[in-house]
């Protein structure tokens, strides 16, 4: 992996559906009781899938994937495609009575699917349809699908006798204590499309099961693999387990997988006492045993285990499909990964070493790794779920992390700005866009009412806000009458606060249980595409490269960037000496926003403020004025010394601001340069490329990408104004010249006012959910617009429905917006036919959007579209608070002259 790779940082997307698919269920029978179940608890895992043409354009089975997650005898299965919205897509199987053991394998045939799931008592073999199989059935007609869907691979259920002989197997256990149960397994299809499972026990042996090819009638096959000295075999064989207890053996497994060589599966286990071992699904033999301590510096002072158990994952090369194995080793005083490349030589197997990764302390949730990159999931000391990434060169073993910004916690202060209402301030935070998942907010309902909702696939959002307001009108009586008991204070008084006390305490409910819908699982990777997500309990969340300004705004202080990553990324100017500028003042921003954040709630509150129509000016000089006693009277203080040093470091403080701002303005200063040409739709529109991320899945993902974006440019405005706000009251003691304060007061600070309000537009277009429309509302409006002489938006707008968490980004993304978007992706020459990597296009494309949305520009499309969508209100505020009552008339004017019904339409509106 080159350089620049190794510096990329990642951004976390959660996908938080408002809509769900009941999901089908089935119910295997295994034989065994539920006191079984009872007595051996497993926690919750997950993993995923993603199919082999997961990269080829046009495929039906591009940016498509399959995750799973187990608890205690259920297994949920879901398949998600960031291209179509696909049918039937959810399944859930419960193994009655046996728990679901970890790691279940998904295997992809032809034309089949196949699900290998372990469990405690049996193993099990579910067949599906391949998506090509499905599509060939959909081309010919037989199967129901709908424009612009597809029907998942789960819509019919599992297509196989659950009960055959050749499909399940129950499994010859010797022992009845705990000890003899299986508790990890793995499982794979060999080249005769047999299912070969494999199972640990804690005594130290490995129970390898082999089901027959699927429908056929043949032997389901149970050997018990061990490896054991003459003592132990007699020890077992003349002294009853009942004597003998349920002792751990020292090599029973902690972690397992197997891999194909040839025509043999090898079993690669790593044990308690820290030794690799690799089994012969053939002769059944040990074929080799290593002590990994050899590889580890100070062994002695290393042996002790730590609190988690040793883990072990494979990853194959692309091209020789040459194995790696990556361990996890934890003791007592530290955890490391180690990263080998099994090889054999004169029929012998060895370990080559290929790294080492040196972690810190923090429990491990799950981790996987390709050949170029190890990724872990962890929870940190303060039980806050961490991401890490590690790129690593197979050659020279050489390490640079990349920082991954998760998304952060909910903040539980709402603040309240001018007169507004505290239900109506608090519904709004509590159903915006993407904060909170309906089943959240339920079971807060829930809590507050002591009764319980309908289930989640039966859950409305409108109804749902009726439930809210009712719980909290409940609490809040209850509250105001303890208040009225207590304290005896006016009534208006103690109504007041008790709406304020009631409904904190239910947002604060909300966070809560939200966090718990949102708990991390487990880790998918989809090597081809570079696809990687985090599956946590109710979703999938997505990882995408950071735009270049999220890199440099948002890395860690204590992270090492050059003037030269700087220059790579190509934000401003080639000049060595002003990206040296730029890093030196994003460093002075950050660290004045720091400070200001300490000194001031106003700090927080600066987005609220600016809704509440306050100047963005006067909230600067109230927070600086705020700050600056402490920069007085702390002089000596840390923070302060580097923030001096920052600013001092600056050769040229305007030639910064100005890059900066140049990058900061999508339009360049020039906004006729962002002026769109719709019949660039008609010149793309054949192109296969079309499909790209246009589920309500892909969707999402951009409309979040382009709320994450527009919320990090507004955050670099709002440093950059308060950082120049307190340059220019205490600029003198930075050495600053009198020349280059007069520039901030004179015209720098008005270019930040100017991108300030552009980029607090963006982020309103994000965060704004859409007026409910009626549909025969809405043809209505675009059967009388049709007949305006309008730039052809109303013959190109999809009838796209209002989703229960759309945002007006997200509407105009999946109508014309998106449609728009592709075009100039294709015009622009960044899609290939031979590549579909959405991963690649994500920035490039939300970077086509945020300037198609950009409001200092002489497009109006996206005012048009809320005409077109009958957002009348929204129109109002779009564009007079973007860009001021002289564009507010420009925009009337210049498209008023398109036509006379335009210029009516224009007059009723305004």
């Amino acid at each position: 992996m080159g350089d620049m790779a190794e510096a990329v940082f990642y951004r976390e997307i959660r996908q938080i559906k408002q809509i769900h698919q009941p999901p089908k269920t089935i119910i295997v029978n295994t034989g065994a009781s539920q006191g079984t179940l009872e007595d051996l608890k497993f926690p919750e895992c997950a993993g995923g899938f993603s199919y082999k043409d997961s990269c080829q354009i046009g495929s039906v089975v591009s940016n498509r994937f399959i995750v799973w997650r187990a608890y205690g005898d259920v297994l949920e299965l879901e398949e998600e495609c960031l291209d179509y919205n696909l049918l039937g897509g959810s399944l859930r199987c419960q193994f009655q009575g046996s728990s679901v053991l970890d790691s279940v394998s998904i295997q992809e045939t032809r034309s089949h699917v196949i699900v290998l799931v372990a469990t405690i008592f049996s193993v099990h073999r579910l067949m599906f349809p391949h998506p090509a199989r499905l599509s060939q059935q959909r081309s010919l007609g037989l199967s129901s699908n709908t424009e612009h869907s597809l029907p998942s691979i789960f819509m019919d259920g599992v297509q196989c006798n659950l009960s055959s002989p050749s499909n399940c197997a129950n499994i010859a256990i010797s022992g009845t204590t705990v000890s003899s149960f299986p508790y990890l397994a793995t499982a794979g299809l060999t080249k005769e499309d047999e299912a070969m499972f494999a199972m640990t026990t804690r005594t130290g042996s490995i129970i390898l099961v082999k089901l027959p090819p699927g429908g056929v009638q043949g032997i389901v096959m149970q050997h018990e693999l061990k490896q054991s000295s003459m003592i132990q075999r007699l020890w077992s064989g003349l002294v009853p387990s009942v004597v003998r207890g349920s002792q751990e053996e020292a090599s029973a497994s902690l972690s397992i997988c197997v891999h194909q060589v040839g025509p043999d599966h090898l079993i690669f286990t790593l044990c308690r006492d820290v030794k690799l071992r690799i089994w012969s699904s053939k002769s059944h033999e040990c074929l080799m045993t290593a002590d990994l301590l050899e590889y580890i510096a100070d062994t002695a002072r290393r042996c002790t285990p730590g609190s988690q158990d040793h883990q072990l994952r494979k990853a194959v090369l692309p091209g020789d499909g040459a194995l790696l194995l990556a361990a996890f080793l934890c003791f007592s005083d530290g955890c490391q990964f180690e990263i080998f490349q099994p090889s054999r030589i004169s029929g012998q197997y060895h370990l080559n070493h290929i790294t080492t990764v040196h972690v810190l302390p923090a429990v491990l949730i799950d981790f996987t790794f390709t050949s170029t990159q190890l990724w872990s999931l962890w929870y940190s000391e303060q039980g806050e779920p961490l991401l890490e990434c590690v790129p690593f060169n197979n050659a020279e073993g050489a390490l640079r992390g990349s920082q991954v910004f998760l998304d952060a916690k909910k903040p539980v202060d709402v603040f309240f700005g001018g007169e507004r209402d505290v239900a109506e301030t608090y519904l709004e935070q509590i159903f915006r866009p993407g904060r909170f998942t309906l089943q959240a907010i339920a079971k807060a309902v829930t809590f507050f009412r002591r009764s319980a909702l309908p289930p989640d696939s039966a859950i409305d959002a409108g109804a749902l806000r009726e439930q809210v307001v009712a719980a909290v009108d409940g609490e809040t009586k209850t509250i105001q009458l303890q208040e009225e008991e207590e304290e005896g204070d006016g009534e208006e008084e103690v109504l007041y606060e008790a709406q304020v006390e009631a409904w904190k305490k239910f947002y604060v409910c909300c966070v809560q249980y939200n966090e718990v819908t949102m708990k991390p699982l487990g880790l998918v990777v989809d090597r081809d595409s570079g696809l990687v997500g985090i599956v946590r309990k109710t979703c999938v969340s997505f990882l995408r490269p950071c735009d270049p300004l999220e890199h440099f705004y948002m890395r860690d202080g204590n992270a090492a960037v050059s003037s030269a990553d700087f220059m790579q990324y190509a934000l401003a100017n080639e000049d060595p000496l002003v990206c040296k500028d730029l890093l030196y003042l994003m460093e002075s921003m950050k660290l004045f926003g720091s400070l200001c954040a300490k000194a001031s709630d106003l700090y927080l509150n600066f987005e609220s403020q600016l809704s509440a129509k306050v100047s963005p000016q006067a909230i600067a000089d109230e927070i600086v004025m705020m700050v600056l006693p402490s920069l007085v009277q702390h002089e000596g203080q840390s923070d302060q010394t580097c923030l001096a040093e920052a600013i001092q470091g600056i050769s040229s403080l305007p030639d910064a601001i100005d890059a900066l701002l140049s990058v900061l303005d999508l339009a360049k200063g020039q906004p006729g340069g962002l002026d769109i040409d719709l019949s660039v739709v008609e010149m793309t529109r054949s192109h296969p490329s079309n499909q790209l991320l246009t589920s309500v899945s892909g969707v999402r993902l951009l409309s979040m990408c382009f709320a994450q974006q527009a919320e990090t440019r507004l955050a670099i405005c709002k440093d950059l104004l308060l950082l120049q706000t307190g340059v220019l009251q205490t600029g003198r003691s930075y050495g600053l010249s009198a020349d280059t304060l007069d520039y901030l007061r004179s015209e720098s600070i008005e270019r930040t006012y100017e991108m300030l309000r552009a980029a607090s537009a963006l982020k309103w277009m994000s965060m704004t959910a859409p007026s409910g429309v009626n549909s025969n509302v809405l043809e209505s409006n675009l059967r009388q617009l049709a007949v305006l002489q309008t730039s052809g938006l109303v013959q190109r707008t999809q009838m796209n429905t209002f989703g229960d968490s759309l945002s007006l980004a997200e509407l105009f993304i999946d109508g014309i917006g998106g449609t728009l978007a592709h075009s100039l992706l294709i015009q622009n020459g960044f899609i290939s036919e031979a590549e579909a990597s959405s991963w690649k296009l994500v920035d490039p494309m939300v970077t086509i959007i945020s300037q198609i949305l950009w409001p200092i520009s002489v497009s109006f499309l996206f005012n048009e579209f809320l005409v077109v969508k009958c957002q009348y209100q929204e129109l109002l505020v779009s564009v007079a608070s973007a860009s001021g009552r002289a564009e507010r008339l420009r925009w009337h004017c210049a498209w008023a002259a398109r036509g006379d019904g335009a210029e009516l339409c224009c007059n009723v509106l305004f």
